[in-house]
């Protein structure tokens, strides 16, 4: 009888620089504890990224703008965010960064506008920071307009928040459409 392979194990941490940065076409996050292999993700659609305060929210969203200009420099990224000194504002890969209420009416606004208008050629990322701190404000609207012009028209939506935004009816009732992926942390 021979002997077993070794087990593998999921890492605690993987540089970005360490993975391809692509599989099959589709940019890569990290890797998939079942089979320890390059995860890629489909970055089409919305994508939403959610759990409790310090669970990795924030490093998710740095890490998914990361790896979307690593697998095509051509994607314009934006942030809208409620933070005025928001950490991910910092980074250099945004086209764009709109930071509190006004600034983030006017970018979705416009952003929707130029998505519905064919104004972009190639991809466009939206990262939403802290969905949950914009739905009750003016801003709520005009997310939920730039979300759906996101999913229409093939583009990538990546509202992030707690929990309960993104429960039915609590925080943008019906104008979110369901994610077809995301993070969820404990």
């Amino acid at each position: 009888m021979s002997e077993a392979p070794p087990s593998r194990s999921l890492p605690k941490r993987v540089l970005m620089e360490t993975l391809p940065c692509e599989v099959e076409g589709l940019p890569v996050l990290g890797i998939g504890s079942a089979n320890l292999s390059p995860l890629p993700f489909e970055p089409h659609g919305s994508f939403v990224v959610t759990g409790p305060s310090g669970s990795g929210r924030t490093t998710s969203l740095a890490s998914l703008a990361r790896s979307l200009q690593r697998w095509n420099s051509a994607v314009v990224l934006y942030l809208l965010t409620p933070k005025r000194s928001s950490e991910l504002a910092a980074l250099s890969d945004w086209a764009e960064v709109a930071a509190g209420t006004d600034a983030v009416v006017a970018l979705a606004t416009r952003v929707q506008a130029e998505i519905h208008e064919g104004g972009h050629r190639g991809p466009v990322a939206v990262v939403i920071e802290r969905v949950d701190d914009l739905a009750g404000t003016s801003a709520g609207s005009a997310l939920s307009a730039l979300v759906q012009a996101c999913v229409a028209h093939d583009q990538f939506a990546v509202p992030q928040g707690r929990p309960p935004v993104f429960r039915p009816r609590l925080v943008l009732p019906g104008r979110l459409p369901p994610p077809r992926a995301g993070f969820a942390w404990p």
